[in-house]
């Protein structure tokens, strides 16, 4: 909220510089997200009165328009989409200076001279508006200098916290101010309203807590004061005649917003409630809007006249001819007022301030101090006025001890730097030996418990009084996380072998289940997901790696991919899912990939000293028509590896084969054991290959454990195969072998020997023969 930095001073009881204004808004905790110091408007910047307008010959969106400056008349070319004859505009002479540096000089548009320059208020430095020239209303004096009606002004634009809507009006961030600098607060004069008519107001929902309405004759020709006009163009806010000028400087002044009714056009009383079911109303903006049951609606005898919080009715808008109004200022539920402004895309200054939970309080503060501007500006009088019966929380108190605050701030604290503290901030305290006893002010809702009076006596004392220093902690137990460890390895394992580690949202979608051959009902989908792409938990992560490899097949013909990650599976209704942390790699090359992925979990078997077993498996979901085995170990199946469908492959683009695995993590790290090395030797080893013929259901695994009781031997599987010339039930299987001795390099004698050995454990464990 940008906010003038001179009207910030009328509120103060002293004169501040503007830094010093910024100072004491940082001490105080606020965020500024911007300050800026206004230059004065060069003075060849005047009030011109548009007299004639053209087209332009030679371009459709520009026009020739006669401009009297006061001292003649001059040929402006100008583009703005509203301008009119008989429109009071911004005009920069020949010679002026705009803020942003630029030069007016005579220029030549499309043949036809400019002698000037007709300005919009982005070009003044007045506000971020750039839709067509700035109005400056049919009350202004042709050739006034604009800085005179638009004086210096610097502002700060501050962030607020949700929790209070105090500073989202110029009289709280002032009172912050005056709290940090002590400069005392200085509140605009109101003089109290009247005795309560009744008959004003009728039923109001419970989400109203407060409505409060007046009745008010006034000149409706009445000029807005150049003051106001200026303080909102600060704020963002053009000037639209002065009963919403008025509104929306109360608004930005008190933080609560104002409404105002054509009286004539109102059938008493006012209501409010709920939307029916198929109503429509047709808003301000002319827009027919079809309500939801869960609006609140503002209404009169006749029917719903407001959105109530967000935007006013067409039907009792008033106008420039109007002389007697209805002023409304109420507070809504906030979080109703959001939905509302979110559902129609309509959030408002007034919404944004609404969505806080204005207190009660603020409606009769407001509408007196516009009742007040209205009766000096716009000779208005007050006919009568009716409000709600208070619905107040009556006195709030809160106590905190001077020891509590000091051990929590860190620093010494006596009861009375306290209440001096809160008293700066306009919350009344008393002190009562060590203990203080705080009542809160109406205007501060967000003051709930202890420390929070704790945080406002330090936000004053000042943060830099607080000393550094660093807590005297010492761990009372010592836990190792054992698994970070063993992670790390098995990434740096997988990143050796020539993987890229991936990290993959936990959320599919319900067409990545389809694709992967899963079905969405059994996995848990999300109330409010970001995106349908993200609306389901997965339960394996073959989903996103075809996605991942989907994605990156036009940069590379070979990938290798790794992830470490949670899955979700679905338990009874009500309960959280079983997540359980999983290790899946995924392989695509033209051709090998299965070996590669075997490969892999070998190596990382070795790795963690473990012993897997590969059991064929019946093939479902991802894993459907595909070459795929469980990986069991002790005797418990831990996950699966294989080679994926042809089909599966293709319909996600890929060219060549696919294969992965996927184990679960707690049972691979709660079974690996550090490994039992030897040294190696010294003398070179001798190396054969052998081939025998197997029966076909032979596992290497099974022959791996047989011949893995031989001294000095190392076995490694080659290949397989069948082929029609082979006896009948048998495959052929062959073997590298690799014999090593501490104390010399083996002979030919020794590695025949061993060769002879290896051959007679095969043909007693697994009938092995000879291969022909």
């Amino acid at each position: 909220m940008k906010i003038s930095t001179t009207w910030l001073q009328t509120l103060l009881r002293r004169t501040m510089l503007d830094n010093e204004l910024v100072t004491a808004l940082e001490r105080s905790g606020i965020e500024i997200e911007q300050y800026s110091s206004s230059t004065p408007l060069n003075k060849n910047i005047v009030v011109g009165l548009v007299k004639k307008v053209i087209q332009h010959p030679g371009a459709d969106r520009l026009k020739i328009a006669t401009v009297d400056d006061g001292r003649e008349e001059l040929t402006i070319v100008c583009g703005a989409p509203n301008i009119y004859a008989g429109m009071k505009a911004p005009l920069a002479r020949i010679g002026a200076i705009l803020p942003d540096g630029m030069v007016i000089s005579p220029a030549k548009l499309r043949g036809e001279t400019s002698y000037g320059m007709l300005c919009s208020p982005r070009e003044l430095g007045l506000s971020d508006s750039h839709e067509g020239l700035l109005d400056l209303g049919a009350d202004s004096e042709v050739g006034k200098l604009l800085c005179d009606i638009y004086p210096s002004d610097g502002f700060v634009d501050v962030k607020t916290a949700a929790n209070r809507f105090d500073l989202l009006g110029a009289i709280g961030v002032a009172r912050e101010v005056a709290a940090m600098a002590d400069a005392h607060l200085v509140l605009p004069p109101v003089k109290p309203l009247p005795k309560i008519s009744a008959g004003m107001i009728g039923s109001l929902d419970a989400a109203c807590p407060q409505f409060a309405v007046a009745e008010l004759t006034l000149d409706p020709a009445s000029p807005s004061p150049d003051w106001i006009v200026a303080r909102l163009a600060v704020a963002g806010i053009r000037s639209l005649g002065l009963v919403v000028d008025i509104t929306n400087y109360v608004m930005i002044e008190t933080a609560q917003p104002l409404h105002a009714y054509d009286a004539d056009k109102v059938s008493l009383p006012f209501g409010l409630r709920k939307a029916k079911t198929g109503e429509t109303l047709i808003t301000l903006d002319d827009q027919k809007r079809q309500l939801d049951s869960t609006d609140l609606v503002v209404t009169d005898a006749t029917g719903t006249i407001g959105l109530a919080g967000v935007r006013g009715g067409a039907r009792t808008e008033f106008g420039p001819q109007t002389k007697r109004i209805y002023l409304e200022a109420a507070t809504f539920e906030g979080a109703l007022i959001r939905q509302t402004a979110k559902r129609y895309n309509l959030r408002t200054d007034a919404s944004a301030r609404f969505e806080r939970g204005l207190p009660p309080e603020a409606a009769v503060v407001a509408l007196a101090r516009a009742v007040a501007l209205l009766e000096e500006f716009a000779k208005a009088e007050l006919i009568r006025w009716s409000m709600t019966p208070t619905k107040t929380a009556g006195s709030r108190n809160l106590r905190v001890t001077a020891a509590h605050a000091s051990k929590i701030m860190g620093i010494p604290v006596t009861p009375a730097e306290i209440v001096a503290s809160l008293e700066r901030l306009e919350i009344k305290a008393t002190s009562d030996g060590d203990e203080v006893t705080a009542t809160l002010p109406w205007w501060r809702p967000d003051l709930k418990e202890a420390e929070d009076l704790i945080e406002e006596t330090v936000r004053v004392i000042g943060y830099d009084k607080i000393p550094s220093t660093i807590p005297a902690w010492r761990p009372r137990k010592l836990t190792f996380d054992r698994t970070r460890p063993a992670l790390g390895h098995i990434r740096n394992l997988l990143s050796g072998a020539g993987l890229f580690e991936v990290m993959t949202y936990s959320f599919v979608s319900a067409e990545q289940l389809e694709a992967s051959n899963l079905t969405a009902d059994k996995h848990l989908k999300l109330k409010n997901p970001l995106s349908i792409e993200q609306a389901y938990l997965r339960t394996t992560l073959l989903p996103s790696h075809l996605a991942v490899a989907a994605r990156n097949r036009m940069y590379a013909k070979k990938t290798a991919f790794y992830e470490l990650s949670n899955v979700f599976e679905p338990k009874a209704d009500g309960e959280q899912p079983n997540e359980r942390m999983l290790l899946s790699i995924m392989v695509t090359q033209p051709k090998g990939s299965y070996a590669f992925a075997k490969g892999i979990l070998d190596a990382l078997a070795r790795s963690l000293n473990v012993s897997f077993e590969i059991s064929a498996a019946h093939s479902q979901g991802p894993w459907a028509e595909a070459r795929v085995a469980d990986v069991i170990l002790n005797g418990e199946p831990v996950g699966r590896i294989g080679q994926l469908s042809p089909s599966l492959v293709q319909s996600v683009k890929l060219v060549g084969e696919a294969a992965a695995f996927e184990l679960q993590l707690a049972p691979l790290l709660a079974a690996s054991r550090p490994a039992a090395v030897r040294a190696a030797s010294r003398f070179p080893e001798a190396q054969r290959d052998i081939t025998v013929l197997v029966p076909e259901q032979t596992q290497w695994q099974d022959v791996a454990a047989a011949l893995a009781g031989v001294s000095g031997l190392e076995a490694t599987f080659m290949s397989d195969y069948v082929n029609q010339a082979m006896a009948s039930g048998y495959k052929s299987l062959s073997i590298h072998l690799r014999l090593s001795s501490n104390d010399h390099t083996p002979t030919d004698a020794e590695s025949s020997e061993l060769e002879t050995k290896v051959r007679s454990i095969l043909q007693r464990l697994f009938k092995a023969l000879p291969e022909k």
